[in-house]
């Protein structure tokens, strides 16, 4: 196991029990105006972020992200009507995908609620588009709407 990047944590710390002042924070914001961070420098804390979880939260173990209420049994229709084996939140160049499958080198996204909003899809284009590049693959995305409905059917 990694040592913690910042080895005064706690009491240790010169800072602790402290807090900024309204001036020093007044400074700091103003600092961070219009600067935003590159698609890479993103990429590098996401990953980093992962792995600071897994080693000081999860003992070492990785994280396993939130999985939607109807994702498993839309992935398990997709499996089964395909006759495919999906690998469900499979980790791969710092996200995680709701399910990928080996043998056609697809990756699947179950679209919930919260992926129509304008900004949220914004977000899922480049995220596509990111994983595609470096997977060189398919890339399905899976209506939940949609798929509640075919499985009420059922």
């Amino acid at each position: 196991m990694s040592k913690p990047h910042w080895p005064y944590k706690g009491a240790r710390n010169p800072f602790f029990g402290n807090k900024h002042t309204e001036e020093s924070k007044r400074k700091m914001s103003i600092t961070k105006i219009g600067k935003r961070a590159s698609n890479e420098a993103k990429k590098n804390m996401r990953i980093a972020r992962i792995k600071y979880i897994s080693i000081n939260k999860n003992d070492g173990l990785l994280i396993n992200p939130n999985i939607g209420r109807n994702e498993t049994r839309i992935l398990d229709y997709v499996e089964k009507t395909n006759n495919i084996i999906i690998k469900r939140q499979y980790y791969t160049k710092g996200y995680f995908l709701d399910g990928y499958c080996v043998e056609t080198n697809t990756a699947y996204e179950v679209d919930e609620a919260r992926h129509h909003s304008v900004k949220q899809k914004l977000r899922d284009c480049e995220r596509e588009e990111y994983i595609k590049e470096k997977l060189n693959c398919k890339f399905i995305r899976l209506d939940e709407k949609e798929y509640v409905e075919k499985l009420k059917a059922l």
